[in-house]
């Protein structure tokens, strides 16, 4: 198990604060798989939900993870623990998906209210990525994609 941490949170946008009342609030992030080798159990850390904001979306968009005859990539998504080496449970946002199989990529909408339901907290979540299934062929290059929207409370 290994815990990788998105290279490209926020794209160079501002630091989020909770100040920012009414405001909806978009934290993009991203994995470069050619730089990363994904094996079962592993945790991707992707957006940071900073404290009092409540998230209220999930989105990923990824390129094909596994190139395999006989693909075998799962994955999940959710509220990362604080040991950042599992998601917390009753947290889910995307129930396990085999989506990022096919040679065009996919897109996955949060599917799990879980997650959603959590309220704002009085300090950072991070929103992650749990491996459920290695890649049986893991594609060269390509990205997986987060983007979490979250509002002020």
């Amino acid at each position: 198990m290994a815990f990788h941490k998105s290279n490209k949170i926020g794209l160079g946008k501002p630091r989020v604060v909770s100040a920012q009342k009414g405001q909806p609030t978009v934290i993009p992030a991203e994995i470069d798989l050619s730089v990363v080798t994904l094996a079962a159990g592993d945790i991707l850390g992707m957006a940071p939900v900073p404290g009092g904001m409540e998230l209220v979306d999930a989105m990923i968009d990824m390129d094909q993870v596994d190139s395999g005859g006989t693909p075998t990539w799962e994955f999940e998504a959710g509220f990362v623990n604080s040991e950042q080496d599992d998601l917390i449970g009753g947290y889910e946002l995307m129930a396990t998906s085999t989506s990022g199989r096919s040679a065009g990529g996919a897109v996955v909408r949060c599917d799990s209210s879980g997650g959603l339901r959590g309220g704002a907290s009085p300090g950072e979540r991070l929103v992650g990525i749990k491996v459920t299934r290695a890649p049986a062929t893991q594609a060269a290059g390509g990205k997986i994609r987060m983007t979490v929207t979250c509002v002020p409370t």
